[in-house]
């Protein structure tokens, strides 16, 4: 997982083409990234790697992570701040981060959408994060994006917990999606065991 602040000029941001990560291609991401780099006046991230977001997820949710590592972000910010909610309530969560990093925060769903510097920072985390997936597929062979909604990324979970690997280095196995995938694989074997016996 990536999580990024980008201090920037708006009308800069806009000029150059910043939109939503979600819409963009993992091309045109990269060719963003480096112009995100050049014009930002602060540029952070940070990276949470599979094996501390499952260590961190035997005492915390998802959102008290993230609310823990954009915290730590904020307080660098030189800018009014503005984020993509990650918590349902966008008010709590607005809250919650002014509170923690002393910073005034502003919170809203689909800010990516409405604010340059929240599409900035999410073209930044996204192109880190196609970055890091096309290693691992060099390592692990085709992996998919990684999300559950696309079937190479299912079907990469299947035949690896079919061959029996140990998948917590690369995945998130608090992950829905890991935990579902290999319940049914492990019952799938089972049912294959009692047919044979």
């Amino acid at each position: 997982m990536f999580i990024s602040i980008v201090c920037c000029n708006a009308s800069e941001m806009i000029d150059i083409g910043v939109r939503d990560s979600k819409k963009l291609s993992v091309a045109r991401r990269r060719e963003l990234y480096g112009e995100i780099v050049k014009r930002s006046v602060l540029l952070k991230t940070v990276r949470i790697d599979p094996q501390e977001l499952n260590t961190l997820m035997n005492s915390h949710t998802l959102n008290q992570i993230e609310l823990m590592k954009a915290s730590d972000l904020i307080r660098n910010a030189i800018y009014p701040v503005y984020v993509d909610s990650f918590d349902v309530e966008p008010d709590r969560l607005e809250s919650n981060l002014s509170r923690s990093t002393s910073q005034p925060v502003h919170c809203a769903h689909k800010a990516d959408d409405t604010y340059p510097s929240v599409a900035a920072a999410s073209i930044v985390s996204k192109h880190l994060r196609d970055t890091a997936v096309a290693q691992l597929s060099t390592r692990y062979g085709e992996i998919g994006s990684g999300y559950p909604s696309d079937p190479r990324t299912v079907s990469f979970l299947a035949e690896a917990f079919r061959r029996g690997d140990d998948l917590s280095q690369i995945a998130r196995t608090h992950w829905e999606t890991y935990i579902r995938i290999r319940k049914a694989v492990s019952s799938s074997k089972l049912s294959d065991f009692s047919r044979e016996s």
